[in-house]
């Protein structure tokens, strides 16, 4: 019978990091070994000092994201307050708050006893009062004669001229300046700006015209 020499197995240890007879007993002493309870110890230790330094970053990290998202949060809300827009307040609505838009009625119609109606400085209705015209100022003004004739002429209230025929640029009637002396008083009446009174012109072939009554 031939004999032969068959070598054992070997096995590595990932603590202390070297190699032992595979079996059993070369097994467990190496395992109750100092030198090996020693390098698991260590290995337990740094597994719990990274675990700690990686649950720190992760707490780190989180409060950093919490901290972006409030800020972003916060931002937001100072834009919905300043310029709120339907995404806004479909926003506010979630988040639980709520916007009460002013009502305005143009034409009101009381759909009882008694109607309540709030307006904000926004939709104030105002009340517009149409703008009259500038009245046009004219420097001839018309005029009667004094002499029982009832004859019209026309007076320069700047130069103190007077003439039979109407000027080209306009006058004012007789109508217009009672009704304006009517409000303004008649401390001026018959004067112009030179303080001059006014005159009818000489008379001559004008003065057989047709009476003008404005």
């Amino acid at each position: 019978m031939t004999e032969y020499w068959k070598s054992t197995g070997k096995k590595f240890c990932d603590f202390c990091k070297c190699w032992i007879a595979d079996n059993k007993p070369s097994i467990q002493f190496h395992e109750n070994g100092k030198r090996h309870q020693s390098s698991v110890a260590k290995r337990l230790v740094d597994i719990k000092k990274n675990s700690a330094i990686e649950r720190k970053e992760e707490q780190k990290l989180e409060m950093d994201m919490k901290r972006m998202e409030q800020n972003a949060m916060k931002a937001y809300y100072n834009d919905i307050q300043n310029n709120p827009d339907y995404s806004s307040q479909v926003l506010i609505k979630e988040k639980g708050l709520t916007i009460r838009p002013t009502p305005y009625i143009m034409n009101p119609q009381p759909a009882g006893p008694h109607v309540n109606i709030s307006y904000s400085k926004n939709n104030m209705p105002v009340s517009i009062k149409p703008v009259e015209e500038p009245k046009p100022e004219y420097i001839w003004h018309q005029s009667r004669t004094e002499d029982g004739s009832d004859l019209m002429y026309y007076w320069n209230t700047v130069t103190g001229e007077s003439v039979w025929e109407p000027p080209a640029e306009g006058f004012l009637s007789v109508a217009e300046q009672e009704a304006d002396e009517s409000t303004k008083g008649k401390d001026s009446k018959g004067k112009d700006k030179a303080g001059n009174k006014k005159k009818a012109p000489a008379t001559g072939s004008k003065a057989k015209r047709k009476k003008d009554y404005g």
